[in-house]
């Protein structure tokens, strides 16, 4: 959408310093691709979110928004988005804790990385979220995605989420009103895209700083050894398909590790993960998964979806 002078000088008045009109998203994704969003906006506080929202709500309710953190699993295309991106990563990074009975209750501002929190739990001897090393991102993103291990999944650890309505209502829902599938979460009686998810409360316990660590260090190890380090990518492309070899594998059997589309390649270290070797664009990746979905499908008749969130 394109927006008119007067509208950019509203939102301008509404965020100074804090809104971009144009704005490559290739400088705000992991995998370093993305065309121009038509609205960037990064609130400094929940009062410049909130009124954020009334404008949009008032002024101007057909342009949609995308909450975005880190900007890990995305893959915007080279035509960029017509939305409003919505950055929560500069203000939603405190994390708070509090003792009962046995556990610790754990509450994260959404724009907290996962890796910081991972070190935040080990330092204080609380365990449950070592599943989540390795995983880049953000907190917030890991709770929609119901992120996790073969060890265990988000799902497992949140108590409540506490989120903002598209009308500016700050709304706190206990696990009973959320449902958690395979890289899904969903709150009960409220579209995914009409929720800005604030804080994740989680139930964890104590455990002896000694074992967190030495099992960190197992776990970090291991990924180190069997997944791409130091490169642009998105971490696993493609959903492992329910009864059936995981993604990686059935790729790799396809012959594909390696293969590569203009600068982008399946990894040779995983071959789950597509990567930007050389100055890739949305399209070469975008061809490169289209690539391994019809070799995979056509070798062993499974359709792979992707995990990867593709906008624009």
């Amino acid at each position: 959408m394109i927006l008119d002078m007067d509208s950019k000088l509203e939102l301008e008045s509404i965020m100074p310093g804090r809104v971009k009109f144009d704005e490559p998203m290739s400088r705000h994704t992991s995998l370093k691709v993305g065309g121009p969003a038509s609205v960037y906006a990064k609130p400094s506080g929940m009062a410049q979110l909130s009124k954020l929202l009334d404008w949009r709500r008032l002024s101007m309710p057909e342009l949609n928004y995308i909450p975005v953190g880190s900007g890990t699993n995305l893959l915007v295309r080279d035509s960029g988005i017509s939305q409003m991106v919505i950055d929560l990563s500069s203000f939603l990074s405190t994390t708070s804790k509090s003792s009962r009975t046995g556990n610790v209750l754990l509450v994260a501002g959404a724009g907290v990385k996962t890796v910081s929190l991972c070190r935040f739990t080990i330092r204080n001897g609380f365990s449950g979220l070592n599943m989540m090393l390795g995983i880049p991102g953000t907190i917030g993103g890991a709770a929609m995605m119901n992120a996790g291990t073969s060890t265990g999944s988000m799902g497992d650890i949140i108590e409540s989420v506490i989120f903002m309505t598209e009308s500016g209502q700050i709304l706190t829902k206990e696990k009973k009103d959320l449902d958690f599938a395979y890289r899904k979460m969903s709150v009960k009686g409220f579209e995914t895209a009409s929720i800005l998810l604030l804080k994740v409360c989680m139930n964890i316990k104590s455990e002896k700083f000694f074992n967190l660590g030495k099992e960190a260090q197992q776990i970090l190890k291991k990924r180190k050894k069997t997944q791409p380090a130091g490169v642009a990518s998105a971490g696993c492309f493609f959903k492992n398909p329910e009864n059936n070899k995981s993604a990686g594998e059935l790729i790799d059997q396809a012959g594909l590790k390696g293969k590569m589309v203009g600068g982008a390649q399946v990894s040779t270290k995983h071959a789950n993960f597509i990567i930007n070797k050389n100055k890739a664009t949305a399209a070469d990746i975008m061809e490169l998964a289209r690539l391994v979905q019809e070799t995979v499908r056509n070798t062993f008749g499974v359709n792979l979806e992707t995990e990867v969130k593709i906008l624009g």
